[in-house]
């Protein structure tokens, strides 16, 4: 939680007003200012409402405007409020109560956590060769780091801080032994970059739009590589990234930019829900762990601290079950419209089927018809040729009918010439035959064979 709150609240007179709460955990103090609702311009409430979200230290009460209050109030009192301003939501002042105590009494065990920070720093710089003593003793300081964290002891900062110092004395004792381990970490480092370098090109093929085939597996036999490798963490931190980067891009690229925006978002709120679900199994082993150690307090101290921690407990846990419900229904809703998008993308897939159906059948027609306009093409062809043949023959017999029928009349003119011939050529013998005039008788026998000739050639 911040270190400020900001709600509707009213005065003494129960007038309305803006109630903005600020701790200071190191003094045990709260500043308080309000401003009447009435002749606070409406910017100004607009923009105090968003200054709990800023991480600036302190606010500017010179920037406020005129007829506001101001006060300093104790976190050792009853409430976190004085009796004259009260809360129209009371659950954000509670929770801001309860968290805030822990938060303070969490500041003492982190300022002796600090030095024994400060001693192992001193530890460790005292010495110029590596230490084993050291390296343990930093380890042990490191685990209870994790356990304070782990058991809510000390805040995710403070923790940040310390862990970040140890870590400095880390980095010291490694460097130390770095030439013991110069050659593993030089190999590792090149297997490092040949992995970052295939997952690259891997990615360029992707955004190319080339063939996704087989590329989820590559990675997959790629992050199996990285995991036997000593690496330093960052490098390896950066080589996940890089993957993920990459079957992200995949999954992008390989359906609806909308889908998986949606199921992205699905898969983050799950995630988001489990990790809940999870906080709220560790509050309630937390609350219940709290309870046992509640029960034999060593000191009236631990005892505070243990009715602190369970009280914010419980407060954490009423707040996740309400963001668990919100959730729940910030899924539905987009369950529904990933619902709709898929059922979109099965229409326009059947839509792009029965197109692709459609094109088939008409390019079967169209070949079809193509074909069938070949053939009738071919048989046309055929059938102009057989014409054109019997045209030909046709043509070739009316000619020589056309021959025979003009070589008829030359041969009856030759008969009829030859006829001619022959009577001309009886008479002429017939003439050299007949016999002379005195006679009479020779000239009646003549006469007969004349006209016995004449009969012959008749």
């Amino acid at each position: 939680m911040k270190d400020r709150i900001v709600f509707w609240g009213a005065d003494a007179r129960d007038k309305d007003i803006i109630v903005l709460v600020q701790l200071r955990a190191v003094d045990n103090k709260l500043d308080i200012w309000t401003f009447p609702k009435e002749g606070t311009p409406t910017d100004f409430v607009n923009e105090i409402f968003k200054i709990k979200e800023k991480d600036v230290a302190d606010v500017d009460p010179s920037s406020f405007p005129e007829g506001h209050t101001y006060l300093e109030h104790t976190m050792e009192g009853p409430s976190l409020l004085p009796d004259h301003i009260k809360a129209k939501n009371t659950n954000v002042v509670n929770l801001a109560e309860k968290e805030w105590y822990v938060k303070i009494l969490s500041l003492k065990l982190f300022s002796e956590l600090n030095a024994k920070a400060e001693q192992l720093e001193a530890l460790v710089a005292s010495t110029e060769n590596y230490d084993q003593e050291h390296w343990d003793i930093a380890v042990s300081q490191s685990k209870k780091l994790q356990h304070h964290v782990s058991m809510r002891d000390i805040s995710r900062e403070q923790f940040k801080d310390l862990r970040d110092r140890t870590d400095k004395v880390f980095d010291s004792l490694k460097a130390k032994r770095k030439e013991s381990n110069k050659h593993r970490e030089k190999a590792s480092k090149e297997q490092a970059d040949k992995i970052s370098t295939e997952v690259n090109a891997i990615r360029e093929q992707i955004a190319k739009g080339r063939s996704f085939k087989g590329m989820s597996m590559k990675l997959r036999n790629l992050q199996a590589q990285l995991k036997g490798l000593r690496l330093p963490r960052l490098t390896r931190d950066g080589l996940y990234e890089q993957f993920d980067e990459a079957f992200d891009l995949l999954r992008a690229n390989r359906g609806s930019d909308e889908m998986n925006r949606l199921k992205k978002r699905i898969t983050d709120l799950e995630k988001i829900y489990q990790k809940i679900e999870r906080s709220l199994s560790y509050d309630r082993k937390d609350l219940e762990f709290a309870h046992k150690r509640a029960r034999n307090p060593s000191n009236q101290f631990e005892a505070q601290l243990s009715k602190a921690k369970i009280d914010a407990i419980e407060a954490r846990k009423t707040s996740k079950a309400e963001k668990l419900d919100g959730i729940q229904e910030t899924l539905e809703e987009l369950r529904g419209k990933l619902k709709k998008e898929e059922d979109m993308m099965a229409k326009a897939l059947e839509k792009r089927e029965e197109a692709t159906r459609k094109a088939k059948e008409i390019a079967e027609k169209r070949a079809q018809k193509e074909a069938a306009a070949k053939a009738r093409k071919e048989e046309a062809k055929r059938q102009a040729e057989e014409n054109k043949a019997a045209k030909a023959e046709e043509v070739e017999t009316k000619q020589a009918d056309a021959d025979v029928d003009a070589d008829v009349p030359k041969v009856e003119e030759k008969a009829a010439a030859v006829e001619v011939k022959t009577v001309e050529a009886a008479k002429e013998e017939i003439a050299e035959n007949a016999a002379p005039a005195p006679e009479d008788k020779k000239e009646d026998e003549t006469e007969g064979e004349s006209d016995d000739i004449l009969k012959k050639w008749g």
